[in-house]
């Protein structure tokens, strides 16, 4: 992996309580992917029609010695912001996959799903880094589902869907998280190479007020 950039900050006491405590988080992120302090858990999904596991959901755990424990998408938030987003999600698939390989050999061969921010998404290398990493553990490209982040979609159309033909190539699924709750259409999302949308609350909440 390319080395992160460095990011240089002057300390002005003007600076809010907020930009501090990000920049702590920034500090202990960076130490936790050095020390390998990181974790993964995987979440089984219930197949309803077979009653067996259809899946398994793959997020980051972050027990921080400092922080307590701290959520996947404030972990992502901070790599976007602090220049450690491509170590992060490198760190992330390759160590997901590898766990995925292991299930395998135990006669767990189930779909696997990660999430993938904006800056991962957006690292020129991501598709072939992705088809390095299937290789290297021995994953079934039809096993790895890549799961968007919606932020992820707002550049050109044009340029997004080369790169997910591109993640596609790889005999990989995709899918999107939360639709509904950035500024994506429909429309645009029609002509993507998408598998399966997760609906944002803003549809789900819908649904369980007009519950019966």
């Amino acid at each position: 992996a390319a080395a992160s950039p460095q990011r240089s900050v002057v300390y002005d006491p003007s600076h809010s309580e907020s930009e501090e405590l990000k920049m702590r988080y920034e500090g202990r992120l960076r130490h936790a992917l050095e020390q390998g302090a990181l974790d993964l858990a995987f979440e089984p999904q219930l197949d309803v029609r077979s009653g067996r596991i259809g899946g398994l959901d793959c997020t980051l755990r972050w027990k921080d010695s400092e922080l307590g424990v701290v959520t996947e998408a404030r972990a992502m938030e901070t790599a976007e912001a602090s220049g450690l987003v491509r170590e992060l999600t490198w760190w992330m698939f390759n160590n997901a996959l590898r766990q995925g390989a292991e299930f395998a050999k135990a006669g767990l061969a189930v779909p696997l799903s990660l999430k993938v921010g904006p800056g991962g998404l957006s690292q020129p290398d991501f598709p072939e880094f992705i088809g390095r990493a299937l290789r290297t553990w021995g994953v079934q490209p039809g096993r790895l589902i890549i799961v968007i982040q919606e932020g992820a979609l707002t550049g050109g159309l044009d340029q997004i869907k080369e790169l997910l033909v591109r993640l596609k190539a790889h005999g990989l699924r995709l899918g999107i998280d939360s639709f509904g709750a950035g500024a994506s259409s429909l429309g645009n999302l029609t002509q993507l190479p998408l598998d399966e949308i997760k609906l944002g609350e803003v549809f789900t909440g819908d649904m369980k007020k007009n519950a019966p």
